[in-house]
């Protein structure tokens, strides 16, 4: 159950048979928000974790622990005391931290954030941020130069490609 701000049936009861939902001619759908801002002492259903490894991935095709996974958590007698978790994705088992003896924040919540560094889940070096602007050029150049002085000052941007796509009567292209 959620609030409606963030899912909302069209119907309140919905037609058992396929009859009853032609019978009636209603149309039956639902409106999902699941960013909606939240009121105070609102339970979004989110949590923000921080943590220096980040949530337990698949030893064998990396996929995160998720709430598929099954036989949580899985002890073996083979492996010793080692708590264990199966992928609902290929079947291996991979350890499970000591920290998740109770379930994960994955199996308490309906959305997880985790704040790791891109080392941590990224496989090449992180590239280069991309930003291309399309702008009217039949402004006045007090305008543009105004962007331009605007787009100096943005954080973040001087480690970036920025390409403009300029028009008016015809198509013109810069790239730094």
């Amino acid at each position: 159950n959620c609030s409606p701000r963030f899912a909302r049936s069209t119907v309140y009861k919905v037609p058992r048979t396929a009859a009853d939902a032609a019978a009636t001619k209603l149309p039956i759908a639902v409106s999902v928000q699941p960013l909606a801002s939240t009121r105070d002492k609102e339970d979004a259903g989110a949590v923000e974790v921080a943590a220096e490894a980040g949530p337990p991935r698949c030893s064998r095709c990396r996929a995160y622990v998720n709430k598929f996974v099954e036989n949580w958590p899985r002890r073996k007698a083979a492996v010793g005391d080692e708590a264990r978790w199966e992928c609902p994705l290929c079947g291996a088992e991979s350890p499970l931290p000591a920290s998740y003896s109770r379930g994960g924040p994955e199996l308490r919540a309906a959305s997880v954030d985790w704040i790791v560094s891109p080392g941590e889940y990224s496989v090449r070096p992180v590239q280069t941020r991309v930003v291309v602007l399309l702008l009217d050029a039949t402004y006045p150049p007090r305008d543009l130069e105004t962007l331009a002085r605007r787009l100096a000052a943005a954080p973040g941007l001087a480690a970036s490609r920025l390409g403009l796509v300029l028009f008016a009567g015809c198509r013109l292209f810069f790239a730094r």
